[in-house]
């Protein structure tokens, strides 16, 4: 639904698809995230301890995904 919506305010193919993938990387990951909770429950696993394990990964996306656009200019 994303894509045809950002292709009408003539964002190229290629952007379109890494912002809904990066988006959807950082959704399934960076806590509070209902797919660890699913996953806690289903796996009888320690929810607090799935949440603080997705902490780091999602802050170093999140800067790596800021960082970017510096080192594409």
């Amino acid at each position: 639904m994303g894509i045809p919506e950002m292709g009408k305010r003539r964002f190229p193919g290629g952007v379109a698809a890494g912002l809904i993938v990066a988006g959807g990387t950082l959704g399934i990951l960076h806590p509070p995230s209902a797919t660890m909770i699913v996953y806690g429950i289903a796996t009888e696993s320690s929810i607090g301890r799935l949440v603080l394990a997705g902490v780091f990964p999602g802050l170093l996306l999140v800067g790596l995904f800021m960082a970017w656009p510096l080192h594409v200019t």
